[in-house]
């Protein structure tokens, strides 16, 4: 609360506990919001946009190669142990193992090796690039990628690591499938190394089974002639039973004994033959071509990119733009203190707020009245006097709508004193805001009211240069006796309009002739009262003029004008500084150019 009117207010400011931050979300002001950031959220959306062509204009294509690969556990061979085929219980981890071998450092090697990627620059060829770089980065200030040492170990490992992040092995659903997916931007490439990784796996799968094989053998060989001996050692114990060489005399004994030998030579024999029938059976394994993996589908250069995808990148370009003009817009409305309402206005002065006047269409006059005359000051750039008769001009526009209700507001308090003297002053640089006090008492006079209208802006003189160019005498001449009011007022042909003017000073003149009479706009509205019911004065736009503080005093009503969107709670208290002890006659505010901002 920065200015506070006894006389409307009782001394307390209109929202007390409003805090300048709290808001109220609905949908007038989602769909404000919407519209004010508008123009930032289209650059955004735009720049990300172009940055996604870009991006798809310059980057290469991504290709994936696949192949698919069957592991047919259940599948026997013809020389296999049936008790060896992998049961359901067992077939589930089988298949996940088979998944990492794949991807194991072994299979990759292999394909490294087979097609010589150990030379081929997209996997070795970016660390040598950034040679360059590394030999300007010291390793004491930052850890800098250093190229890899030319021997073919470190090449081989940065190939396979390089490999790692194309390379993607999954099982199908819980089928026993394997796919390989290999992703580069080179599609033949691609397809090469996914039918590699097929080759060596089954190499070493191949590989794996025959050193088994041939363990096995050599083992087997080992057993076999063990047996061997020791059955040939069971059958020399048993002739040599049978020809009566050895054991006891006994017939009973003896019978027992020969069963005893006859059964332990025979099992001899029989394992010797288990084991031989075995190692029969393994050397053919050794030598058998089937395998429990088969091919189901080789990689061949695919057709169709697999990434990045022009639409999802593009939308995903936009979506970002979308939100980042967005989030700019609401950090920039967070950080700016403008104020662009009728509610923020008045919650932040603590005065009520009279009318918010949207801006003023331009007509095509516009650059005719800037062109200036013989002997008459230019119109300020920006300023059109048209706007000056704008209730005239558009009668039904939603401005002039909003001056008819400021009107009301003062006739109802001429009612109780059967007269009035209005004060316009404009807080801000901006000429146009003196349309207020025009048009406020163009459509006072058009209605038959008895109206003055004052300019008492002598440095600027804006009211002056659109209604009596040619002025010679105005209200600095009334105050010093040189004339009368009636005698230096100027009539409005279209609605009877009395207007006061001052007259512009030349860049040679003194510029304080003002100050010789201090009290000149008091002396002026002093004889306004006496023949006008109302008397509107557009007063100086700078707060620090000693004509402004010394005229308030004689102001029934004083108004001040702000511009939307350039009005701040800075701004705000310099009225409050400048006018204290004046609270009194501060009737309320006016909010100008509004509807152009946050007010959507």
């Amino acid at each position: 609360m920065l200015l506070t009117n006894p006389r409307i207010t009782g001394g307390r400011a209109l929202h007390p506990e409003a805090g300048a931050d709290q808001e109220v979300l609905d949908l007038s002001s989602l769909v404000a919001f919407l519209r004010r950031s508008a123009p930032i959220t289209l650059m955004s959306l735009l720049i990300c946009v172009g940055l996604g062509l870009a991006y798809i204009a310059f980057i290469p294509a991504r290709y994936t190669a696949r192949t698919t690969l069957l592991l047919d556990v259940k599948k026997p061979r013809a020389v296999q142990d049936q008790d060896a085929i992998p049961t359901n219980v067992a077939e589930l981890g089988y298949i996940e193992s088979q998944v990492v071998v794949l991807q194991s450092s072994t299979i990759m090697e292999r394909v490294v090796e087979k097609l010589s990627l150990t030379d081929d620059g997209e996997f070795n060829g970016a660390l040598e690039s950034r040679s360059a770089w590394a030999r300007i980065c010291p390793p004491q200030w930052m850890a800098c990628p250093r190229p890899v040492a030319d021997d073919h170990e470190a090449r081989l490992r940065s190939a396979v690591d390089h490999m790692r992040q194309l390379v993607v092995v999954q099982r199908i659903g819980a089928s026993q499938v394997i796919e390989i997916n290999v992703t580069m931007h080179d599609k033949i490439k691609a397809a090469a190394i996914a039918n590699a990784m097929v080759d060596s796996y089954m190499d070493a799968q191949s590989a794996s089974a025959n050193r088994l094989t041939r363990e096995a053998i050599t083992w087997l060989e080992q057993r076999i002639e063990d047996l061997r001996k020791q059955a040939l050692e069971a059958d020399r114990h048993l002739q040599e039973f049978k020809n009566g060489n050895a054991g006891p005399v006994d017939p009973t004994r003896r019978a027992f004994m020969l069963r005893e030998l006859l059964s332990t030579s025979e099992n001899q024999q029989a394992l010797y033959q288990g084991f031989l029938s075995r190692y029969a059976q393994t050397a053919q394994q050794l030598s058998f071509p089937l395998s429990d993996v088969r091919v189901l589908t080789a990689a061949t250069p695919p057709t169709t990119r697999s990434g990045p995808s022009n639409l999802a990148l593009l939308a995903i370009s936009g979506m970002s733009g979308l939100l980042l003009g967005l989030a700019i817009a609401a950090v920039r409305e967070r950080l700016d203190q403008s104020i662009w309402t009728a509610d923020d206005l008045e919650r932040t002065a603590g005065l009520p707020c009279l009318g918010a006047f949207p801006p003023i269409i331009a007509s095509r006059r516009s650059e005719q009245a800037r062109k200036p005359r013989h002997g008459v000051h230019p119109v300020p750039s920006g300023f059109e006097p048209a706007w000056m008769r704008e209730v005239l001009r558009r009668p039904n526009s939603d401005y002039s709508r909003a001056i008819g209700l400021l009107l009301a507001k003062f006739e109802t308090q001429m009612k109780n004193s059967g007269s009035a003297v209005i004060g316009v002053a404009r807080i801000g640089d901006d000429p146009r805001q003196c349309a207020i006090a025009s048009n406020l008492a163009l459509l006072a006079a058009s209605v038959g009211r008895n109206v003055l209208l004052v300019d008492a802006d002598c440095r600027g003189a804006h009211l002056t240069r659109s209604f009596s160019p040619n002025a010679s005498v105005g209200a600095l001449g009334v105050a010093a006796s040189a004339g009368s009011i009636g005698k230096v007022v100027v009539r409005d042909d279209a609605t009877g309009l009395a207007f006061l003017p001052c007259r512009p000073q030349e860049s040679g003149e003194d510029t304080d002739a003002p100050a010789t009479s201090p009290d000149w706009i008091a002396h002026v509205i002093a004889q306004a009262r006496l023949i006008y019911a109302l008397v509107i004065v557009d007063l100086p736009g700078s707060l620090e003029s000693a004509d402004l503080y010394r005229a308030v005093d004689a102001i029934d009503d004083l108004v001040l004008v702000f511009k939307a969107g350039e009005v701040t709670p800075a701004l705000i208290a310099e009225p409050a500084r400048a006018l204290r002890g004046f609270e009194d006659h501060i009737t309320g505010l006016v909010l100008t150019d509004a509807g152009r901002g946050r007010s959507g």
